[in-house]
C-alpha cells in the first residue's frame, strides 16, 4: 500500500468532513420532517375530536 502525501491526506480529511457535515444536515432535516409530521397529525386529530364533541362531523 502506498503512503499518502500530506496534500492527499488533507484533501481526504476535507472530503470526510464534508461528508460528515452533509450527513448531519440530512439527519437533522429528517428529524425536523418527523416532528412536523407528528405535529400535523396531532393537530388533525384534535380538530376531528373538536368537531366530534361539538356536533359537527366532516362535511
Amino acid at each position: 500500500m502506498t503512503e499518502l502525501t500530506e496534500e492527499q491526506k488533507r484533501r481526504l480529511e476535507e472530503i470526510l468532513d464534508t461528508w460528515d457535515s452533509a450527513h448531519r444536515a440530512i439527519r437533522m432535516l429528517n428529524f425536523i420532517g418527523r416532528v412536523l409530521k407528528w405535529i400535523v397529525g396531532l393537530a388533525a386529530s384534535l380538530a376531528m375530536l373538536w368537531g366530534a364533541l361539538h356536533g359537527k362531523g366532516p362535511q
